[in-house]
């Protein structure tokens, strides 16, 4: 279930970054937008949710189960968030922009690297702005086993932010609503 939950958000999340890509290009055609779809690339970034969501982020959830144990719900359940902000999440996000460098671009090694890099602050930044909160309800009243779907509901708009992000559509931090961590201003000199 959750392999063919992530795959499905994957490849959605996908055609939605594409979709308002086409959007704000203000295309003046008659051809249906799902039929200016890449759909290859779609199955690309499927796949990488068979990966994620399939194994990843389930054996995540069951180590996080296994090492943090308070007595206290507040207290497990904010040692979970944090964690998984440190650890997970950079990980996610390093796994993510290197592939995506290497399949959607057919970058070599460095230029992955270099590419995850170069992206790596910027969405660590609006991932703090979007998963601790969604992160703090799974780990404090969804059981794990449902956990990866759950999270796949809030990762679908995570992932067409992403798709965007990589494929250079929009710059990183572009979330206009997110608590002032960093003003608009200041990302350019942060990324430097």
């Amino acid at each position: 279930m959750n392999s063919l939950s992530g795959i499905v958000i994957f490849g959605a999340g996908d055609v939605m970054s594409q979709l308002f890509t086409l959007h704000r290009q203000n295309l003046d055609v008659v051809v249906p937008p799902l039929a200016l779809i890449d759909w290859v690339r779609a199955a690309k970034i499927s796949l990488l949710g068979l990966g994620f969501n399939g194994i990843g982020l389930y054996g995540w959830y069951k180590a996080l189960d296994m090492i943090v144990k308070s007595k206290s719900l507040l207290t497990n359940t904010i040692s979970k968030v944090v964690l998984d902000q440190v650890i997970w999440s950079p990980i996610c996000i390093i796994a993510y922009t290197m592939y995506t460098s290497f399949v959607l671009h057919a970058a070599d090694a460095r230029q992955a690297i270099n590419h995850a890099k170069e992206k790596l602050l910027g969405l660590w930044i609006a991932d703090c702005c979007v998963w601790p909160v969604a992160n703090f309800f799974a780990f404090s009243i969804i059981p794990t086993y449902v956990r990866p779907f759950y999270i796949g509901i809030v990762q679908l708009a995570w992932q067409s932010y992403l798709n965007l992000v990589t494929t250079g559509k929009v710059p990183p931090l572009a979330f206009t609503w997110c608590p002032a961590i960093l003003k608009e201003s200041n990302t350019k000199q942060i990324l430097k």
